[in-house]
């Protein structure tokens, strides 16, 4: 638990005794710190999106009211209270709030949920003995009230738990979707852990469906139609396992791969003439194989498919290790047609294996190519690469254009600067010409909440990282105080400005921070 995980859990019992227990929220407690709505939006399990539509008030003011004190007016601050409270009593939470439950919600929406002695449990279960899984369901009993009460808490520590559930009551896993009101399809995505709940609001729907079909069907007390049960679920699940091909991704494949991949589609698509949505359904991974017998890009298959985002590189790198039915139909009516309309029913495994080294050549191509792009430098950051190495200390690496991984995606950062391999300062520069322009104003603004953007999803990934930016600009003290007062008032996540900066002032500034 980090230094900030330990402030909120403070300002949450602070805030607790001053609501006495929630039933009053006192608008003044807003008011006088803005932050304290960060408390209310997890203690309801929101995120800040989610919280932002029930309160009515735009995203962006509630991150910041959220991030940094601001002053706002008694009567603005009264107006968030009652809906606070009103969101409260919508939830049938101002009741008996708990520490334990605060903590939950807290790592579940700062994704941090540890993994716990029920989820190192449930790790290949289908090779464990009964007596193991005695003591699994001992552990859940203690939880639950001997499964009165399946607390959201237990599907975010890990939803494969329903999996057990679904063992106890005896139900096939298209029995329990159905009493569940769910897909078969979600249900053996949450078993096998492909699909994680991570929000608690989703989780309490869960947690709720859960206990409604334990209190109708009933888990038996008879160890021995226990252990019926239990073998019956692991002979089901090896033959399943049975069944699963290993996919690689294209850049993991080679020729023998795909060719052992393509001779097994051919068999069971009746050389692709009858392709089966079960066959893609659960096995996303060989959309790829579709793909390149048909001269597809990633993007022309999304195009084509009305898809937005990266949802095909997604199936194909087995972030989604199973798709839904409804969504593997669309495939398999789109590649059947697509198939007859280039006449490739009767494809010979010579030209599928030229298809799949021509795509494979052209990906180290356009690697070599963003590589090189990546390697022109400008001359701010040249000279401050300059400066960078001439701080003298052990165990200190500087990365230039360096790539930082977070939840949200991947950031090219122009300089990294790590102390024994823990990342500390991350610098970007940039500079402002044509200042007389009538929309300079426009142009530096929307270039410093641009960096200030990327700085703060890096910050979500590491919250002790610094933030420094370097600006070049014509030298002219208004309009550098101008630029100070903008990103001093106007964003979040830049620790440190230089404008024209001195040598000494950027090197001491980062042996600082180390």
């Amino acid at each position: 638990m980090n230094i900030n995980d330990k402030n909120t859990i403070k300002s949450f019992k602070s805030i607790k005794r001053k609501t006495k227990d929630f039933k009053e929220i006192d608008p003044i407690i807003i008011q006088e710190d803005s932050r304290n709505l960060n408390i209310f939006r997890i203690i309801l399990g929101l995120t800040t999106n989610e919280f932002s539509k029930k309160i009515e008030v735009a995203y962006s003011w509630v991150y910041q009211l959220e991030h940094s004190r601001r002053k706002i007016q008694y009567e603005t601050a009264k107006s968030y209270s009652l809906k606070i409270h009103k969101l409260f009593k919508e939830k049938d939470i101002n009741k008996n709030i708990k520490l334990e439950d605060f903590i939950v919600n807290l790592n579940s929406l700062n994704k941090t949920t540890p993994k716990t002695g029920i989820a190192v449990n449930l790790d290949n279960l289908n090779a464990k003995d009964f007596d193991h899984f005695l003591v699994l369901i001992n552990s859940l009993k203690k939880r639950t009230n001997n499964f009165c009460n399946f607390g959201f808490p237990l599907i975010l520590e890990d939803s494969r738990l329903i999996c057990v559930v679904r063992i106890l009551l005896g139900l096939t896993q298209q029995e329990f979707a159905k009493q569940l009101k769910m897909s078969n399809m979600t249900v053996e995505e949450l078993e096998n852990g492909y699909r994680k709940i991570v929000w608690p609001t989703t989780a309490q729907i869960y947690a709720a469906k859960i206990q409604g079909v334990i209190n109708k069907c009933s888990i038996p007390k008879n160890q021995y139609i226990i252990k019926q049960r239990w073998q019956r679920w692991k002979n089901i699940r090896k033959i399943k396992q049975g069944k699963h091909a290993k996919w690689k991704t294209i850049r993991k494949m080679t020729v023998d791969d795909f060719k052992r991949y393509f001779n097994y589609l051919e068999n069971e698509t009746y050389r692709f003439t009858k392709i089966k949505p079960r066959l893609i359904a659960r096995n996303p991974q060989l959309i790829s194989i579709f793909r390149i017998l048909l001269d597809l890009t990633q993007r022309d298959l999304e195009r084509n498919l009305s898809l937005k985002g990266r949802v095909i590189s997604n199936y194909e790198s087995s972030v989604y290790k199973t798709i839904t039915l409804g969504n593997a139909e669309i495939l398999t009516r789109f590649f059947e047609e697509a198939f007859q309309k280039q006449n490739l029913t009767n494809v010979m495994v010579e030209q599928a294996i030229e298809k799949f080294i021509s795509v494979k050549e052209s990906m180290y191509v356009h690697q070599n190519s963003f590589s090189r792009l990546l390697k022109s430098w400008t001359n701010q950051e040249k000279i401050i690469f300059r400066l960078l190495k001439t701080i003298k200390k052990e165990d200190l690496t500087i990365e230039p254009h360096s790539n930082i991984k977070t939840e949200k995606g991947t950031i090219n950062v122009d300089f990294l600067v790590s102390y024994k391999k823990e990342p500390k300062v991350i610098i970007e520069s940039t500079e402002f010409h044509h200042i007389k322009s009538k929309k300079f104003g426009y142009n530096f603004k929307r270039k410093v909440g641009e960096i200030d953007y990327r700085f703060t999803k890096i910050k979500k990934k590491f919250p002790s990282i610094k933030t420094f930016m370097i600006i070049k600009v014509d030298r002219n003290p208004i309009l550098e105080r101008r630029i100070q007062n903008f990103i001093s008032n106007e964003t979040i996540s830049i620790n440190k400005t230089f404008i024209n900066p001195s040598k000494a002032s950027l090197t001491s500034s980062i042996l600082e921070v180390l």
